[in-house]
C-alpha cells in the first residue's frame, strides 16, 4: 500500500503526514493478524434468529484494507484476498 501525504476532500487540501506512523502501525498490525489466522480453519458458530438485530460500521481505508466496528464493541480488520499485506 502506498501512503499519500496529501488528500483533497471537498476542495480542501489536507496534509496527512502526521498520520503516516498510525497508518503504518495499522498496516503492520493487520498484516500480523492476517498471517496469524491465515492457516486456521473457518470459525463456525450458530446465531439465534430470535430478535437478532445489530449494526456494523465499515471504514474503507483503501482498496485492500478496511476496518469494521460492531455495536457490541467488536472490531474487524479486513484485508482483500491476495493483498501484499498478506504475503510473508
Amino acid at each position: 500500500m502506498v501512503f499519500t501525504n496529501n488528500l483533497t476532500w471537498r476542495g480542501q487540501k489536507i496534509d496527512l503526514t502526521p498520520f503516516k506512523g498510525l497508518v503504518t502501525s495499522v498496516q503492520d498490525t493487520a498484516s500480523n493478524v492476517a498471517k496469524t489466522i491465515s492457516n486456521q480453519g473457518p470459525l463456525k458458530f450458530s446465531i439465534s434468529q430470535t430478535n437478532a438485530e445489530s449494526w456494523l460500521l465499515t471504514t474503507y481505508l483503501d482498496e485492500e484494507l478496511r476496518i469494521s466496528r460492531g455495536d457490541g464493541g467488536s472490531v474487524f480488520v479486513l484485508l482483500k484476498e491476495g493483498s501484499p499485506l498478506l504475503l510473508p
